[in-house]
């Protein structure tokens, strides 16, 4: 598939002089009909973001073609069956394209009992049963093109590469637990206006029992599709893409619910407390079992106490990808592979 890739887009980039429209709306239809085949799709949406070969102006019939074959894609079984590089591809074409996917897009995690921690892992153990309140969580991490909308309605400063047109769809990363907090008071007034949440309602970050939830369900799984490791699921150090990529590119790596990109990608903050760096050191000093009332939630903590993290990152291995293991960093930390999701909970129902 690449190979075939490859020998289009160099057969097209040779042709050496200007295509006329109708040869390139053709060309472009021709690969944008092979039904199940990714490739064509993919060299279809490059050319149509681009130009033939950069040897013509991008054309908007020609993208709004490639955009919907490219879109509609993302359902099929040739999306999923096709290797992690053609499917960043296809996300980074379809991010220039448009992108058309709701990423504010709510999933209700429903009140009742689930299973938290793992026996094996210093730091999560033991193993128990907590019961939460439902709440609503993010299908996706929180993306560029969203944070960049924050950024520009409040003035904030952010990293160009955030906002990049091909990296739109990427999860919003250098974001630090403060800022992650801004977003989120932020988005809580946008919301309201909106009338997408009630006037109870606010967006905030989940808290780690909430977000381990959200990515296992109640059974007790290591990872968000079950017990077994496949690195194909998720992008973690195994996959080798080496940045982090689309959000959404590993469907058949959903959760129970359906929330995507829990394992791997970015860093997840969350507003648990973790305990402070004390002798060269992380000090857990909010250990479990998990107790809803000892302040761990505590948003107002000084900056010096670490916060946890949770979901691994393209940069780390699959140990840090399970659904229970817990990391920390300092709230005002601001690295390449930490970004956030957000929740949706009733200020009456919290009290």
């Amino acid at each position: 598939d690449e190979w075939w890739r490859e020998a289009v887009l160099l057969t097209v980039g040779s042709l050496g002089a200007p295509v006329p429209y109708e040869r390139r709306r053709a060309f472009v239809h021709a690969l944008c009909s092979l039904e199940g085949t990714m490739p064509a799709r993919l060299v279809a949406a490059e050319l149509a973001a681009t130009g033939l070969g950069d040897l013509n102006d991008p054309e908007p019939a020609l993208q709004e073609m490639a955009r919907a074959r490219l879109s509609a894609l993302w359902r099929e079984a040739a999306f999923v069956e096709a290797k992690p590089a053609l499917r960043a591809l296809a996300g980074q074409a379809l991010a220039v394209l448009g992108d058309d996917r709701d990423f504010d897009e709510l999933i209700t995690i429903p009140a009742g009992p689930f299973l938290i921690g793992d026996d094996g892992d210093r730091d999560a153990s033991p193993q128990h049963k907590l019961t939460l309140p439902e709440f609503k969580i993010g299908k996706y991490p929180v993306t560029n093109a969203q944070y960049l909308r924050f950024v520009k309605a409040t003035g904030q400063s952010w990293r160009l590469d955030g906002q990049l047109p091909e990296w739109a769809n990427r999860p919003a990363a250098y974001v630090s637990w403060y800022e992650a907090q801004a977003y989120c008071k932020w988005l809580t007034g946008v919301w309201r206006a909106e009338g997408k949440i009630g006037k109870d309602d606010v967006v905030r970050l989940p808290t780690e029992a909430e977000w381990e939830k959200a990515a296992r369900g109640v059974d007790g799984r290591a990872y968000p599709w079950g017990d077994e490791w496949d690195k194909a699921r998720c992008n973690t150090a195994e996959l080798g893409v080496g940045s982090t990529c689309v959000v959404g590119m590993f469907p058949d790596g959903a959760s129970p619910y359906g929330c995507l990109d829990m394992a791997g990608n970015v860093w997840e903050w969350t507003i648990t407390l973790w305990g402070p760096w004390e002798q060269d050191e992380a000090v857990l000093q909010f250990k479990y079992p998990y107790n809803l009332d000892d302040g761990r939630e505590y948003p107002e903590a000084n900056g010096n106490i670490l916060r946890v993290l949770r979901g691994g990152s393209f940069y780390l291995g699959r140990g840090s990808a399970r659904c229970t293991f817990r990391f920390r960093d300092y709230p005002g930390s601001v690295w390449f592979n930490l970004g956030f999701r957000v929740i949706v909970v009733s200020l009456v129902r919290e009290g």
